[in-house]
């Protein structure tokens, strides 16, 4: 199906611009649905450019707006910050998107991937929610060992120091930024458990008082939107636990959720459209169901 990409500025001051597109389906109406994707890139790396052309199509041959968002990346910012910026991406929609393209702001719904993931289970807690979330492989518990622990699986790799992996972080704040330039920085957090710290600010005698008001899983609510996890089952980056018992915390407050997990996947299964168009068929109709579609 034919759209329209715009890009808008939606947050700036004397220091940076954050920019979003906005892919309108052809013929659109009036009150439009849409869906917000957050990128992955572990808060560290990744751009609202980081999209799938497929994906695009299936929402917008719905009849649903696609909106990729970028924000401010760590540890140049911290994440309370990055997390204002998610905020201040949903209030655009619904304030000034709404008057550009008719947005119904009553059917605004988020998808994030991976570390994007994470910020639109996040999203689920805030004073000015989305309708509806899907995440990709995303993680609900910021508190956990696999987080803020060394990793098993990263530790297989060479091992990268503290100042090679360093180079990388500059005095200005980013808004996007390539995943091989950034990556080194990365590894060395999973494998030292120094990743919490590194996106948060904070030391790892203050994660855990700190950073729970943004753990989603801690902090689910009657008002959580419907949610749908996909997750991989040999995810070696985000282990698939997170998606398995953010479902089931959902469950135990009875909101809708739905989950899918894909049989031998791993992080980023989804990265070849020839292996996921069914998966995301599961994502278009959980979409229709809450946006009543059908």
């Amino acid at each position: 199906m034919k759209y329209t990409k715009y890009t808008h500025v939606y947050k700036q001051n004397d220091m940076y611009a954050l920019k979003l597109d906005v892919y309108i389906p052809e013929n659109s109406v009036k009150s439009l649905p849409v869906i917000i994707y957050i990128h992955g890139g572990a808060l560290i790396f990744g751009s609202r450019k980081d999209v799938n052309e497929n994906e695009i199509q299936a929402i917008v041959s719905e009849g649903i707006a696609y909106i990729s968002v970028d924000y401010r990346l760590a540890p140049e910012t911290k994440l309370m910050d990055i997390i204002v910026d998610i905020e201040n991406a949903i209030r655009w929609v619904r304030e000034e998107g709404a008057k550009l393209y008719a947005f119904d702001e009553s059917r605004v719904a988020v998808l994030g991937k991976s570390a994007g993931g994470y910020l639109a289970l996040l999203s689920g807690t805030f004073q000015n929610r989305p309708n509806a979330i899907i995440s990709f492989y995303g993680y609900g518990d910021i508190l956990g060992d696999w987080y803020s622990r060394p990793s098993t699986h990263y530790n297989k790799s060479p091992k990268v120091s503290k100042n090679d992996a360093e180079k990388c972080i500059t005095s200005d704040i980013l808004t996007h930024a390539d995943y091989p330039e950034r990556w080194s920085l990365y590894l060395h957090a999973r494998q030292t458990g120094s990743w919490a710290s590194l996106v948060s600010g904070y030391k790892p005698s203050e994660i855990y008082e700190k950073l729970t008001p943004y753990c989603p899983i801690l902090n689910i609510n009657s008002q959580y939107p419907p949610t749908f996890l996909l997750h991989g089952s040999e995810d070696t980056d985000v282990p698939v636990e997170q998606s398995k018992n953010m479902y089931s915390a959902l469950t135990n407050m009875n909101i809708k959720t739905q989950i899918y997990i894909q049989q031998n996947g791993e992080h980023g299964f989804d990265g070849t459209w020839q292996n996921t168009p069914e998966e995301f068929g599961r994502v278009v109709c959980f979409l229709k169901e809450i946006f009543k579609l059908l």
